[in-house]
């Protein structure tokens, strides 16, 4: 679920955001803004689900209810991704992005992932996910964890290269702008499979 997360402007910003004028400053306000984003929605979501879950035992639910609920979501997911694929090219406004401010960087990596579709149905899978095997909040931290790594791997880049950076990442970033939809719905399938055959069994 964190390719699913960084996939699309999330990180297609990153790539802006590494090969920016600020890009040190720039990188890790995006990422502060996304790891804040990240964990409030993964809070929220194990909280909402768990109430569910705990009330739908009350009246003889069970674990069953919480992977159809999956299903439903992973489907969801899908759809919004599909519904993606002809985005080829990103957004005129993140050409601004290299002249950006960090302030700027923040503020986009908080709204990116806090109010994106795709990312708060990605979320509430993990989540779900968590609940259902009875875990707890922290057992997200993995989830979250790896989510960053990701995005932060456009700045690793930049880091360990220099200024070929600025050559490559364009290619990365065109490469996912046209790609990353492909990645990201076998992803989901292969988790869509893993819980339709939990939920066969049981």
């Amino acid at each position: 679920m964190a390719v699913v997360m960084i996939s699309g402007p999330q990180i297609v910003s990153a790539v802006f955001f590494a090969i920016s004028t600020r890009w040190r400053a720039n990188t890790a306000a995006y990422l502060a803004g996304a790891l804040i984003a990240v964990c409030a929605l993964g809070a929220i979501a194990y909280l909402l689900i768990k109430q569910v879950h705990t009330s739908g035992h009350a009246h003889t639910g069970t674990s069953r209810d919480v992977d159809i609920g999956m299903l439903a979501l992973l489907a969801l997911l899908a759809l919004s991704v599909f519904r993606r694929r002809g985005q080829s090219e990103p957004p005129k406004w993140m050409g601004e992005l290299t002249d950006a401010k960090p302030r700027f960087a923040f503020t986009l990596g908080v709204l990116l992932f806090l109010l994106f579709p795709g990312d708060i149905i990605a979320t509430a899978i993990c989540a779900a996910r968590v609940v259902r095997d009875g875990g707890q909040l922290l057992d997200l931290a993995p989830f979250v964890a790896l989510t960053i790594a990701l995005l932060s791997i456009p700045a690793v880049i930049t880091l360990l290269l220099g200024r070929r950076a600025a050559e490559i990442l364009p290619k990365v970033r065109d490469w996912m702008t046209g790609n990353s939809w492909i990645v990201s719905e076998i992803v989901i399938g292969f988790f869509f499979v893993l819980t339709l055959s939990n939920v066969l069994k049981s």
